[in-house]
């Protein structure tokens, strides 16, 4: 009889007190790693979109010891985690 009001006490303090704290914490946690995913999600689905922004480009510019030359390279344009990836190559 004892122990059976010992575990009904036990479960209403768990329910009443225990559950809704450790509840809260894992939503703030929760919100929290969402706020940032969904800008990354956000931004790659919007840069991802423009594919006129995308792909290879040549860039330009003078060279600074000599400025009658121009230097130039390709530049590869990606997406990856929410912002635009440049890579250079042939440079």
């Amino acid at each position: 009889m004892i122990r059976e009001e010992l575990i009904i006490d036990f479960i209403t303090f768990f329910a009443t007190y225990t559950y809704p704290f450790i509840l809260s914490i894992l939503s703030a946690i929760f919100g929290a790693w969402l706020s940032v995913k969904w800008g990354v999600w956000y931004n790659d689905y919007r840069y991802s979109k423009q594919a006129d922004l995308l792909g290879d480009w040549l860039s330009s510019w003078d060279n600074p010891e000599n400025q009658e030359e121009w230097l130039s390279e390709r530049v590869h344009i990606d997406v990856k985690k929410g912002m635009f990836v440049l890579k250079n190559t042939e440079n």
